[in-house]
């Protein structure tokens, strides 16, 4: 039996049931296009955006100081269990770092640090930044925001054994002639607790100088403004690179010094400072994919039994991505009520159909037509009625797919605005969040742009197929029970 040829007789012999049947699938074919290509638009722009961020994760203590007891003046100490998410494969480098502000001695900062009024008090002489960090790398040079220029970064083994050497900014290098090689010295001070005739305790740091380095923050793309205004807070230029064991040592030093001054005033036993508390609370991960994020934070979450939360600014993409997730919502719904009422929809034709051709079907089965052959033959019509439908909305979809980008961006409008406003309440600059990636509102909306590839005509065939199977198993069950001698009579 030729079922294409005989299908496409039948089709031309009842024009108007053909008719219909292939409107009832362009009707379906045509949302179910529409809906799949806002769904995949609004998914894809959210995606996009995300794919653009830093792959940054700050591991932050818990609160809870029952939990952790380890946790002393909210510093967090390195656990067997970050110790495991440190080492996994995919995260690039970690920063937990020690900062100090001290006193250039034979040199000049290049900038001058002074307060509103101008005071030259003795605090505003502190115009250099010592920043160490706990391992012998930096996620700056990773995410460009430092490159070295000259010389090197310091080892392991100078991590490990404390050693006084630093990497120093190319402006300030410039600025007083140091070169690879030279030594520099800076000082910080203790003043006494005595407020009428202060005593000031002076310590000096001999560095030598192993590299210079460059800040790139104006030349990267995922710093705003208002992140770089956050890292020349931080005296940019004026910024030594140290190890930050070395770093920690001489902090914990200074601290150990100062409370006693503070104890000998208030008659108190000294508070013994370690190196371990010198660090910042906050552990900051580089991954090597953004993709990544959401699956190493969970992974990690779970592991980390209420000793410390893992964070990323994933949430400020979910967020900005409030009008796109609304109308992400609005196509599921679309489709899951066109495929419901479809499926509905096709059975019923499919069941009248299979009623006004009885006799028809009563014809071949008394002539020895095998039943899976008449089955097979109706499936095909189907099939041929199913394709003409797609194809038009196919042509349909086309037309109406580009229009509909700013169309829905206007419906979402009050849910947008809504959505910008509750990001922007919980936006905060702190030290550990100048490494996210700045949230572009714009852009990620200009992400969302409504198309139609072969990925949607084929989810749409792939739908339609679903319809067809469910039509498929009503007209076996009604020819697989058919009597030709009964229909007949």
């Amino acid at each position: 039996m030729n079922f294409f040829n005989r299908a496409l007789k039948s089709m031309c012999r009842v024009k108007s049931r053909t008719l219909l049947i292939s409107f009832i699938f362009f009707v379906i074919s045509f949302l179910i296009l529409v809906g799949i290509s806002v769904l995949y638009a609004s998914e894809n722009a959210v995606a996009l955006a995300k794919s653009e961020m830093n792959p940054i994760v700050i591991v932050k203590p818990s609160l809870d100081k029952n939990s952790y007891l380890d946790i002393r003046n909210n510093n967090l100490m390195i656990s067997e269990k970050l110790e495991m998410i440190i080492q996994n494969e995919h995260v690039v480098a970690w920063n937990q770092s020690v900062v100090m502000n001290q006193k250039s001695v034979d040199f000049d900062s290049y900038t001058v640090m002074e307060d509103n009024i101008g005071s030259t008090s003795l605090y505003y002489e502190m115009n250099v930044s010592l920043s160490g960090n706990r391992t012998s790398d930096l996620i700056e040079f990773h995410n460009g925001s430092y490159e070295l220029t000259e010389g090197r970064f310091y080892n392991e083994e100078e991590l490990r054994y404390h050693d006084y050497v630093c990497v120093i900014d190319e402006k300030l290098a410039k600025t007083n002639g140091i070169k690879v090689g030279d030594k520099i010295v800076t000082q910080s001070f203790i003043s006494s607790s005595d407020d009428e005739k202060p005593d000031f305790e002076y310590f000096y740091n001999s560095w030598k100088v192993i590299g210079v380095y460059r800040h790139c923050i104006n030349n990267n793309p995922q710093f705003s403004e208002t992140r770089q205004v956050i890292y020349d807070q931080e005296l940019q230029e004026n910024t030594i690179l140290v190890p930050g064991t070395t770093l920690a040592e001489i902090c914990t030093a200074y601290a150990n010094r100062t409370e006693i001054i503070l104890s000998e005033h208030e008659n108190s036993e000294p508070i013994c400072w370690e190196e371990a508390d010198q660090y910042n609370s906050e552990i900051i991960l580089m991954l090597d994919s953004p993709e990544h994020l959401e699956p190493f934070i969970k992974e990690y979450s779970e592991a980390s039994d209420g000793i410390y939360t893992l964070e990323s600014n994933n949430d400020l993409y979910e967020k900005y991505g409030k009008p796109l997730n609304v109308i992400r919502y609005f196509a599921l719904i679309i489709l899951a009520v066109v495929v419901g009422n479809g499926i509905l929809l096709i059975m019923i034709l499919t069941a009248l159909q299979i009623q006004d051709r009885k006799k028809e079907m009563g014809i071949f089965l008394s002539v020895g037509v095998p039943r899976y052959k008449i089955i097979i033959q109706f499936f095909v019509e189907m099939v041929l009625e199913m394709l003409i439908g797609v194809c038009m909305a196919g042509i349909a979809a086309l037309c109406i797919v580009k229009p509909l980008d700013d169309q829905l961006l206007t419906l979402t409008i009050v849910q947008k605005q809504k959505g910008f406003l509750d990001a922007d309440e919980d936006i905060t600059y702190s030290e550990s969040e100048k490494y996210f990636s700045e949230v572009n509102s714009e852009k990620i909306l200009d992400q969302f742009q409504v198309q139609l590839t072969e990925k949607e005509i084929i989810t749409c065939l792939i739908c339609e197929c679903g319809i067809l199977l469910m039509s498929l198993c009503l007209i076996s069950s009604k020819v697989l029970t058919m009597k030709p001698k009964k229909i007949l009579t």
